[in-house]
């Protein structure tokens, strides 16, 4: 009688692959439901629309009545994610906003799950572990996947990522001249620079791993892709705008920008995140461990440590600086990759030896045709609009409809993402006093905004500064609520959703 050997590992490993492939499927559907329920797709759409319309960048804000009026700032408009703004604005032409759902969770899903097994195959890595970690980071940023331009840095970062290991993976020996690596890196910059300003941290890991990892082509991608960066309509001007839209007052207001709560990272949204902070603390304190052992015996430096070192300083700090700005957690699941990529790399024998079942390359679409089939059940369940309402946010459809066939005269005040409806529906007609781009509006419109939204300091001072004629709000908005009970202020309109306010 032949005996069969029982592999624990062999079946455990199915069970993933059968979880991995729901979990796509699943993520799919999540993502047809919720990836255009923020209202910033709806300027992103309108400013392609803008662009594609006149064929060139605006000077000046296309909008707003604020950003041309004596009261603003006047700082320089820079519209530093045209390139994404157009992209977006082709597609919802083309095939509306089922189109944008299809093409956020794609790209999400190939950025997250689909390079990863390139870079596993490349590598010659198990493809099941790294199936694993990138199940957790795709779980791990799942709770901010909008159709914003941040996917294009998911994409973008995660390619770098797994090109970065390569490259150091023969101590920086390739075919390939130096220089081919800095145009290459030129390039490459070029297009992220022009599609969104998560740009920088490819930079910033470039930087790291090319002081850290003594190889003279990253040196090279780096100079090239600093390079690059200046490749965009604006050149040196999007570097000088960069430290306003990082560090502007406004930005303690954008709830996105929030550090992470103790109850929060408790919570369910935030386990796989939380996991992924253990299992980085975890290989800090083995590292430690392991040349604390070597010094004791007299031994040099462990060199497989060396090896992926720099890629954990990489994810440890990512992940602090997500704790501390919950928008950069999918950015922080993403260079925990680099990690993952180079341990798996350093201990390739070891992990051999576990004899993973292999996965055969052809099935590496399944989960992309999986997350599409989730996109298209969402769809058929939920109708997709631009943008989706969920129980946070309903879009005020009769308010809108008023105000496109009798807007009141004067100058508007309205709810930021209120203002981002009136921008898609209304395009240049909106002239809206602001809407959720806060860094274009500068500190002193968006904090002005901010006192007389919620009736604090001088609000009625400023009401009578920018001489605001009518008003837009939600209809439990303190402000909307104060000027009801006003008798210098007439209701309009008035549902459970909104309310219009006339000056009498």
């Amino acid at each position: 009688m032949k005996q069969t050997n029982f592999e624990p590992s062999k079946i455990i490993s199915w069970v993933f692959i059968v979880c991995f492939c729901l979990a796509n499927l699943y993520f799919g559907f999540m993502s047809g439901q919720t990836a255009l329920t923020d209202p910033d797709t709806c300027w992103l759409v309108a400013l392609g629309q803008h662009i594609i319309k006149i064929g060139s960048l605006p000077p000046v804000d296309p909008f707003s009545w604020t950003l041309t009026s004596e009261l603003s700032d006047h700082q320089p408009y820079i519209a530093y994610q045209w390139l994404s703004a157009a992209i977006f604005a082709a597609i919802n032409k083309v095939g509306g906003a089922a189109a944008l759902l299809y093409f956020t969770a794609l790209t999400i899903v190939v950025s997250f799950v689909m390079v990863p097994l390139a870079a596993a195959k490349l590598l010659r890595i198990s493809p099941i572990l790294v199936a694993m970690a990138a199940s957790l980071a795709i779980s791990a940023g799942s709770f901010h996947f909008p159709c914003r331009p941040e996917i294009f840095s998911y994409l973008l970062l995660s390619i770098l990522i797994a090109a970065l290991v390569k490259v150091s993976e023969n101590n920086g020996q390739s075919k390939l001249p130096y220089y081919a690596y800095g145009l290459i890196s030129a390039m490459y910059f070029a297009i992220w620079a022009n599609l969104h300003t998560g740009f920088v941290l490819g930079l910033i890991i470039l930087a790291i791993t090319s002081l850290l990892i003594p190889r003279v082509p990253l040196l090279a991608a780096f100079l090239g892709g600093l390079l690059g960066s200046l490749l965009t309509p604006y050149s040196v001007k999007l570097w000088q705008y960069l430290p306003h839209l990082f560090f502007s007052q406004a930005n303690k207001y954008n709830q996105e920008l929030f550090p992470l709560t103790a109850y929060e990272l408790l919570s369910f949204d935030f386990l796989a995140f939380d996991f992924i902070g253990l299992v980085l603390i975890a290989g800090l304190a083995t590292d430690v461990v392991v040349q604390i052992k070597h010094k004791l015996k007299h031994q040099k430096f462990s060199r497989e440590t060396y090896n992926h070192l720099p890629w954990l300083i990489i994810a440890l700090i990512s992940f602090l600086a997500a704790c501390q700005s919950r928008r950069l957690v999918p950015f922080a699941a993403l260079m925990a990759m680099g990690f993952v990529y180079q341990f798996l790399l350093t201990h390739r024998q070891r992990f051999s030896r576990w004899n993973l079942p292999a996965i055969n390359s052809r099935y590496y679409l399944v989960p992309l045709l999986l997350a599409t089939l989730g996109v298209h059940t969402a769809i058929s369940i939920f109708h997709a609009t631009l943008p989706n309402s969920t129980f946070g946010f309903i879009a005020p459809k009769e308010a809108l409809a008023l105000i496109a066939k009798a807007r009141p005269a004067g100058r508007l005040l309205n709810d930021p993402q209120y203002g981002d409806l009136l921008v898609l529906a209304e395009g240049e007609k909106a002239q809206v006093f602001i809407d959720t781009r806060f860094d274009v509006y500068g500190d002193k419109i968006t904090l002005d905004f901010w006192q007389m939204a919620n009736c604090r300091g001088p609000w009625q001072k400023l009401l009578e500064q920018y001489q605001i004629a009518w008003v837009f709000f939600p209809t439990r908005a303190p402000l909307a609520t104060r000027l009801s009970h006003d008798a210098a202020w007439q209701t309009l309109f008035k549902d459970e959703n909104a309310v219009i306010l006339v000056k009498r």
